[in-house]
């Protein structure tokens, strides 16, 4: 097993040609902070250039994927430097050159949901919830991310997220598209595993 680890809240590990893109802050449910958007940016992009690597997973440490971004550090720099921090990870994760796996676990929300629909393919384990909640906290969801989240789910059900703010369980996030495949997390963790397999044997 050949790994990279450290102490960043934002790591990838290696295995097999599987890189695992790992969001490390687990006693703040993985929220998102302004230099973890570049470190995500960063990662992502390193990965392009190892040929040894054919496929990528995001995930969380601990419970949860992903709370969204914390709101706790939109104060240290300006609206315009924050939304090129978000949007570098956006992009670099929406146009990775392979196959893309978003494991769901836990919170699913704002900017956790955004990374999520810049996978291929959404994973998630029974218990997750989802949102997309800037009308909650009177900030605004990126024009790209909505854009993103329209074509996985249709501008009805978007308008709905957006303009409630509602966290929807995982059963409804499976309805309206947003994830692919809902599953106990033993059998998700089985899942995954097996849908890796699957696409490594595929010539992608």
């Amino acid at each position: 097993m050949n790994t990279s680890v450290d102490n960043d809240a934002v790591y990838v590990t290696k295995q097999g040609g599987v890189a695992t893109l790992w969001l490390n802050r687990p006693a703040k449910r993985n929220a998102i902070t302004n230099q973890m958007w570049q470190a995500i940016g960063d990662r992502v992009n390193g990965l392009r250039e190892d040929t040894d690597v054919r496929l990528l997973i995001l995930r969380g440490v601990g419970d949860h994927f992903c709370a969204g971004a914390d709101i706790h550090g939109l104060a240290e720099m300006s609206l315009r430097e924050y939304h090129e921090a978000n949007q570098y990870a956006d992009q670099s994760l929406a146009t990775f050159p392979m196959p893309t796996i978003a494991f769901i676990t836990g919170s699913c929300i704002g900017g956790g949901a955004e990374l999520a629909s810049c996978c291929d393919l959404r994973i998630a384990a029974e218990g997750s919830k989802y949102g997309i909640t800037p009308a909650r906290l009177g900030i605004i969801y990126p024009a790209y991310a909505l854009e993103r989240v329209t074509r996985l789910i249709g501008p009805s059900a978007t308008k709905q997220l957006l303009f409630t703010g509602d966290i929807i369980e995982a059963n409804e996030a499976l309805r309206m598209g947003l994830i692919n495949e809902l599953l106990p997390l033993d059998a998700a963790e089985n899942r995954l595993e097996g849908l890796v397999s699957t696409l490594l044997e595929r010539s992608l």
